[in-house]
């Protein structure tokens, strides 16, 4: 089997569009963005709406038996002779190009507890989307120095590299330290 993929409007809004395709390919990856691709006819894609509408944004969710739901964003579609093939990156990427504002020198912390706070800051100015945001204080504390910068590839990344943790973002958009 193939697994069930639906298509949902950037923010999940509104119902979602099942979609038929084939050659499925997700990955699950900790601490960073999976992917996800999958193929259909060139003509099933026309029939979803695929040469009217902007794929781009649109949310994927994917179920297959025994594994657990894929869920991500749209990030690229290409059109080869006679097949769409849709690809995405998963619900990671919305905590990207997120300004963190905080600038207020170092803080000791557990990892977890400043991966929180910097979410928290973000979610002030400009909403992820990521639902919630669950951070075990586990761990020992470490000195944060709070010098801004996008909330994934900069506070993050640092967090992860400074405490040998991990996070990970599930299909319902929950964030896990």
């Amino acid at each position: 089997g193939q697994g069930s993929l639906a298509l949902a409007r950037r923010g999940g809004t509104g119902p979602p569009i099942a979609l038929e395709h084939s050659g499925a390919k997700p990955s699950w990856v900790i601490s960073g963005p999976g992917e996800f691709s999958c193929i259909m006819p060139d003509a099933l894609a026309r029939r979803y709406g695929a040469s009217g509408i902007n794929w781009i944004g649109k949310w994927i969710r994917y179920q297959y038996p025994g594994l657990p739901d894929w869920g991500g964003v749209a990030t690229q579609v290409r059109w080869t002779p006679g097949q769409f093939e849709l690809v995405a990156q998963s619900f990671h990427v919305l905590m990207r190009k997120r300004r963190v504002s905080l600038n207020v020198g170092f803080q000791r912390a557990t990892a977890g507890a400043l991966a929180r706070r910097a979410h928290s800051d973000v979610q002030t100015d400009s909403p992820t989307g990521i639902v919630e945001f669950q951070a075990a204080e586990t761990g020992e504390p470490i000195d944060y120095e709070w010098r801004g910068g996008d909330l994934m590839s900069d506070v993050l990344a640092q967090l992860v590299t400074a405490s040998g943790q991990e996070w990970t973002v599930d299909a319902d958009r929950i964030a896990r330290w």
